[in-house]
């Protein structure tokens, strides 16, 4: 799935568009022991709360695709009888009407999720009437080539709400809160079958995740699909790539160009709904760009073997430039930097010692006190 795709869908998460027709919950406390649960028609909720369960539902298909959001492939052996695959077939099959298979998805998430706090697994069912592409590529309203059914998961924390206190009209008086367990946003969850190309794709789904570096490993991998490659894991790969790379020759400088460059890179892409990918090849032109020399050069094949032997799996540029800031950290200073004014930085030996310059064109202040300007000696 790409960003199109996902903002479709987020955009018939309302009563105007309303395509969900069921919903279902289940209240997990600590102990992984189930509390309670329910299932109902999505139209019999008052709308308070079914715009609740609106904004809860959009936030499982909200981020950045590759980070947040995850296309993941079920493997072959993976879809079989008896297997993850087929429950979920079963559960979307079923439009939730089914206990029996509820209880066992439920079990399934309670056994491989990893929360040792209450969590609310909500699921629904949904069914969208695709409308067509014209020969323009604008959706034609009033023309339908499928009716893509799927379910939606959302995982969300459970956790009191904070003490204090408030005004009980009845009493006139100001009284100690009485602390309530409240759904938080999700930490996770998934939709399956995928909306590929705008049609359902039971081989895959997608999968949702708060913090990229808190991917469920477990779940994904009991639900048969391979672990993703994560963001935060594909940026420590690739600068360790770069540190090996370059060696004696990383510089402020060099890491500088190379920024630069993947910055232009994703801003000439802006317009695409498919987010760039770079293999070997493609780092390997990155880097000629940078200007990092031939004997240089000679070294980035042996660094992917060393840091990813898996060298099929590429890496997403938007997942190892940081388009808005700039840093540079020493255990005692830090300095951060807008991504479009690195021209600013500079790194120069001054008396011996390697010294960070910092152009000062504009006013400055420090700890919020506007000072003078340094003055310039002829």
């Amino acid at each position: 799935m790409n960003k199109k795709e996902v903002n479709e869908l987020k955009k018939q998460l309302n009563y105007d568009r309303c395509v969900i027709s069921r919903i279902c919950g289940c209240y997990v406390d600590g102990n992984k022991q189930i509390m309670s649960t329910s299932r109902e028609a999505f139209l019999s909720l008052t709308e308070e709360l079914g715009f609740k369960y609106f904004d809860i539902m959009k936030h499982a298909l909200s981020g950045t695709m590759g980070k947040n959001l995850m296309s993941l492939e079920f493997s072959l052996d993976s879809e079989g009888e008896g297997s993850v695959h087929e429950l979920l077939l079963a559960l979307k099959n079923s439009e939730l009407k089914d206990d029996e298979l509820l209880d066992r998805f439920y079990r399934m998430i309670i056994e491989a999720y990893d929360c040792v706090e209450n969590y609310y697994i909500i699921l629904t069912y949904s069914e969208y009437d695709v409308p067509k592409k014209g020969s323009d590529n604008l959706i034609q309203i009033d023309g339908s080539d499928e009716v893509y059914e799927y379910i939606s998961c959302a995982i969300c924390p459970v956790a009191l709400d904070k003490a204090g206190l408030y005004f009980n009209p009845q009493t006139g008086q100001m009284e100690d809160k009485i602390r309530e367990r409240v759904v938080g946003a999700p930490q996770t969850g998934f939709v399956f079958p995928a909306f590929t190309d705008r049609s359902s794709d039971i081989h895959e789904l997608l999968y949702y995740t708060k913090k990229s570096d808190e991917i469920q490993t477990a779940l994904i991998d009991c639900m048969g699909c391979s672990v993703p490659f994560s963001a935060d894991s594909q940026a420590e790969s690739f600068n360790e790539i770069i540190m090996q790379t370059l060696d004696d020759e990383c510089d402020i400088e060099t890491v500088k160009e190379i920024h630069e460059n993947l910055c232009l890179m994703i801003a000439e892409s802006e317009d695409s709904s498919e987010p760039i990918m770079l293999d070997k090849s493609d780092v390997r032109t990155l880097l000629e760009r940078s200007g990092v020399s031939d004997d240089k050069l000679e070294n980035l094949d042996s660094s992917f073997e060393t840091v990813l032997p898996r060298t099929e799996v590429p890496i997403q540029a938007q997942n190892i430039a940081n388009t808005r800031n700039f840093s540079i950290n020493t255990p005692d200073v830090s300095v951060k930097v807008k991504a479009d004014k690195t021209n600013l930085v500079h790194q120069e030996t001054f008396e011996g010692i390697g010294c960070l310059v910092i152009d000062l064109t504009d006013s400055v202040e420090v700890n919020g006190v506007s000072v003078r300007p340094i003055k310039v000696q002829e």
